[in-house]
């Protein structure tokens, strides 16, 4: 696994894990 990969990686499980978040809770507006 080269760096790029890890870093799509990791990015997808924070995204995924925003969704989830944010499922529960109200909208986060981003900037």
């Amino acid at each position: 696994m080269g760096t790029k990969t890890k870093f799509v990686l990791v990015l997808s499980l924070v995204v995924l894990a925003y969704f989830l978040f944010a499922g529960d809770k109200e909208p986060v507006e981003v900037e």
